[in-house]
């Protein structure tokens, strides 16, 4: 299995942390992948009821969405290397979990990487966070945490009795998924 591309859902452009960067980048290069940097917009924090007219609330949209892909585009600048091709995009959608599905299907990426939009305790979840492992279309690495992959152990949860009925093909792409993974970050893999 050859991954070829890796899309990187930033939930705020302007203050990605160049540790989490640095992870995504190794993780890349590691894969042998292009990498995308992507941010959805939340529509609702655009769509105010006191404005006038449509026309500038599409005129503000277009602004917002211009200003993110700047910032994506000077963060992109940034991480390009001979071995790393990097392109940002934005779109603006909600929920913000339905606007990454979307962007991932239509880009179809072989591994989604987020950034936890609250500065949750490492171990907890927020809502994009359920929504997209109950709904995300290929492999998904939340990274709760700035610490570098260096020594580190991957555990891939399945089903082998499938008591739950899923699919005996998704314990298949489980456990392929994060053998690449492992195989990239020089991992100990641990099914469970």
């Amino acid at each position: 299995m050859n991954w070829t591309r890796v899309m990187f859902a930033v939930a705020k452009p302007d203050s990605v942390g160049s540790a989490v960067l640095d992870k995504v980048v190794r993780l890349t290069i590691a894969l042998g992948a292009e990498l995308e940097l992507f941010h959805c917009v939340d529509r609702s924090l655009v769509a105010q009821p006191q404005r006038p007219s449509a026309n500038d609330n599409e005129s503000e949209v277009g602004e917002i969405i211009d200003r993110q892909l700047q910032e994506l585009e000077q963060c992109a600048q940034g991480l390009r290397r001979p071995q790393l091709k990097v392109r940002p995009s934005v779109t603006w959608e909600y929920p913000v979990h339905e606007g990454i599905v979307r962007q991932v299907l239509r880009h179809q990426p072989d591994l989604l990487i987020v950034q936890p939009s609250r500065h949750h305790e490492p171990w907890m979840l927020g809502y994009t966070d359920y929504k997209l492992i109950e709904t995300c279309p290929c492999p998904l690495l939340l990274m709760k945490t700035t610490r570098p992959y260096i020594d580190c152990c991957l555990i891939a949860a399945v089903d082998p009795m499938h008591e739950h009925d899923k699919p005996a093909a998704l314990d298949d792409a489980i456990a392929n998924a994060a053998t690449v993974m492992s195989n990239a970050l020089s991992a100990k893999l641990w099914l469970f």
